[in-house]
């Protein structure tokens, strides 16, 4: 075999996965085994309206291999939905136009939208709005100013692997 074959191949293989890993990140990433605890280019959609804080995490999400959607309030978030399928979202509560409580509800209550995971990351710390959050079907409760960038990026990847 000579070595420009041997290069091409490798090289449309490398494609191949690269394809399959970018389209198919909710199956762990085609070529990859399933128990490769490697995560994907999922993408990822973060809701939040400070504007630091969601270029602090897009960068920090794209920098593991994420593609990053941000909405920088509800109802934007809302609006990117009806384009793009995230694997996951990061959903704060307290923003201007429509509340996370509100986006939380309408996602559930979405056949289309229901089923993709949702961690929420605020500031509020009372029982009664994690109690309501997670009623809501929210998978996870972060409190922002606990949790380090590294620590969250964690919790999504373990999400994101989990059955």
């Amino acid at each position: 075999m000579s070595k420009f074959f041997e290069i091409q191949l490798i090289h449309s293989l490398c494609t191949s996965i690269w394809y399959s890993k970018r389209n198919n990140a909710r199956n762990r990433c085609g070529f990859l085994p399933k128990e490769s605890k490697e995560v994907c280019m999922a993408t990822i959609l973060i809701v939040e309206d400070d504007k630091f804080l969601s270029s602090a995490y897009r960068i920090k999400f794209t920098k593991v291999g994420f593609a990053v959607h941000i909405a920088l309030d509800g109802q934007e978030a809302m609006n990117i939905l009806q384009t793009i399928r995230p694997d996951i979202i990061l959903l704060d509560l307290v923003m201007p136009v429509k509340d996370g409580f509100t986006v939380l509800s309408e996602i559930q209550a979405n056949e289309q939208y229901k089923t993709i995971p949702i961690i929420i990351t605020s500031n509020l710390s009372q029982k009664e709005d994690i109690d309501r959050a997670k009623g809501l079907g929210a998978k996870d409760f972060i409190i922002k100013s606990d949790v380090s960038m590294e620590e969250l990026v964690k919790k999504v990847q373990a999400l994101l692997q989990s059955p």
